[in-house]
């Protein structure tokens, strides 16, 4: 009689296949029952697993086999419920993160001795408001950083916990929560932010994209160039303010600016003379850049060029002369563009380069098929 273990020889392949999301349920029964750990954790771990032999796998001797089992989306919330209770740190940190995971469990984690345990409870998606005002209550700043990112958290927790004594609970959490209200955000970024020791903290706010023009005014004066940067790619930001960080002195800020899809059209007209040749670089990638603009770019080095070829809405005359350009790199991005016009398409595919030729090619085959779809 040949054994199971010898038609799938190798312990690699037993994984994969155990892993394999479209396998039959008898060869994951089967390899549920492997004497080697790593293949039970990828049954453990596969999506697909019947909750029969989850429940099985549950109660596996070894914590890694059940930690799999924990963590998968698939395990429902009863065999979720059991495995809360597991004296395996690493096994209930998994059920805590679980999206799948009851609150009644979620909430009797959220008061577990383990602080990462807690952090899991924190930043589960499925975690409710009540649970995570108690949470904000922590002692322990990483617990306090993953209440202030989840999505959950009311707007008065988050009121509170910008006033935190550890910078990244203020910086990398609320700041950067879509939910922080505007008007928290713009008191903090004049009033507290602005002068905060810690970059990052006014980084973060001059990156939400709910932070408000008044508050992006201030932070473009900022004296560190990350901050000036960011608002200077932020959507919200007053044109006013783009203009001005247009002259900035650092490129960075000024490619950012040149990149902004909000900035206006005098200023891009303005960049697109710039000195560096990577400012202008950028603005032949903006999709806002006027079709005149464009033209002049046309004649760039071969950097601007090839940027120019790639963005779709250069002007099909401008493509044409790029489809003869002396560099088979750019004739190639052109020959890939989706709105190259399909003549000048027909035209590349017998270009001397295979890479460009190819590329027209598939433009060409790609555009049939969504003609007859």
């Amino acid at each position: 009689m040949i054994e199971f273990k010898n038609i799938i020889k190798g312990k690699d392949e037993r994984i994969e296949v155990a892993k394999n999301p479209n396998i039959v349920v008898d060869v994951l029964e089967k390899l549920s029952k492997s004497e080697d750990v790593d293949v039970r954790m990828a049954v453990a771990g596969n999506h697909n697993t019947p909750v029969e032999i989850l429940k099985e796998l549950a109660e596996d001797e070894d914590d890694f086999v059940r930690a799999a089992v924990a963590e998968n989306p698939s395990t429902p919330a009863e065999i979720l419920e059991k495995l809360a209770k597991d004296e395996n740190n690493n096994v209930r940190y998994a059920v805590a993160g679980n999206p799948n995971t009851p609150v009644e469990v979620l909430e009797g984690l959220a008061g577990d001795e383990i602080k990462s345990i807690r952090e899991a409870v924190a930043g589960n998606p499925k975690t409710p408001a009540e649970i995570l005002r108690e949470l904000a209550k922590d002692e322990d700043a990483k617990i306090k950083e993953a209440v202030a990112r989840n999505p959950n958290t009311p707007a008065e927790v988050l009121a509170k916990l910008t006033e935190d004594k550890d910078y990244y609970v203020r910086a990398a959490a609320v700041a950067r929560n879509p939910n922080t209200p505007e008007g928290i955000i713009e008191d903090l970024a004049i009033e507290e932010l602005a002068r905060d020791k810690y970059w990052k903290v006014r980084y973060a706010v001059a990156e939400n994209p709910n932070t408000p023009p008044k508050a992006l005014e201030y932070l473009a004066k900022d004296e560190d160039r990350d901050v000036r940067k960011t608002v200077a790619g932020n959507p919200k930001t007053p044109a006013k303010v783009l203009e001005e960080l247009a002259k900035d002195e650092n490129i960075e800020v000024r490619k950012a600016v040149a990149k902004n899809p909000k900035t206006p059209v005098d200023v891009l007209e303005k960049l697109a003379k710039s000195e560096s040749w990577e400012v202008r670089d950028t603005i032949a990638g903006n999709p806002k850049t006027p079709a005149k603009v464009l033209e002049e770019l046309a004649k760039e080095e071969y950097f601007v060029r090839g940027t120019l070829a790639e963005n779709p809405n250069t002007p099909a005359k401008v493509l044409e002369e790029l489809a003869k350009d002396e560099y088979w790199g750019i004739r190639q991005a052109v020959a890939g563009n989706i709105n190259t016009p399909e003549e000048i398409l027909e035209k590349l595919t017998k270009d001397e380069d295979s890479n460009v030729s190819e590329s027209a090619r598939k433009n060409l085959t790609s555009r049939k098929i969504i003609r007859k779809e």
